[in-house]
């Protein structure tokens, strides 16, 4: 079964992200700061990593702190640093070519085509910002990169519970 994967994360250079990541119904917002990893699930999420109702009613609304680099978020964590996170989903193409003008989002761009199959709009005016990747995956994965520029604040969630055992 395929499941859609969703991520929307403000990344803040030096001080950390902050957002939300889904797999179908399952999703948790996630603070990235301070070294610490905030948490909190919806019901979906809950009941996929705990399997239990009792889990649900005690941890739903909550947030929860592990240490960000802690084991149990590797696959997370490379998400939270813009370096990083666009290293991973730039480093297996192939040659680049020059592709068409377009527009993504009002923004002029232009594609750099991939020999793989895939594609990156780059930003024609202004800076030269990666506007949007897509991947060459049948699935179709898009990732769009906007809000450059803005003023965003991280900051930890207040009352968070530290890291416990959850599950099996």
């Amino acid at each position: 079964m395929l499941f859609r994967s969703g991520l929307d994360l403000d990344l803040v250079t030096g001080k950390g992200a902050a957002g939300t990541i889904s797999q179908g119904a399952p999703r948790f917002k996630l603070v990235v700061t301070g070294g610490d990893f905030y948490f909190q699930g919806n019901r979906a999420f809950w009941l996929h990593a705990a399997h239990s109702q009792a889990a649900v009613q005690l941890l739903l609304g909550k947030w929860i702190r592990y240490p960000s680099a802690g084991a149990q978020f590797g696959s997370v964590s490379h998400l939270t640093s813009i370096k990083t996170l666009m290293d991973a989903l730039v480093k297996a193409h192939g040659t680049l070519a020059k592709g068409s003008m377009t527009t993504i989002g009002g923004q002029p761009a232009i594609a750099l085509n991939d020999s793989n199959g895939g594609k990156l709009y780059v930003a024609t005016t202004g800076k030269p910002y990666p506007l949007e990747l897509i991947a060459k995956h049948s699935t179709g994965g898009r990732v769009t990169f906007t809000k450059y520029g803005h003023s965003f604040t991280i900051a930890a969630p207040k009352h968070s519970r530290q890291r416990f055992t959850v599950g099996n």
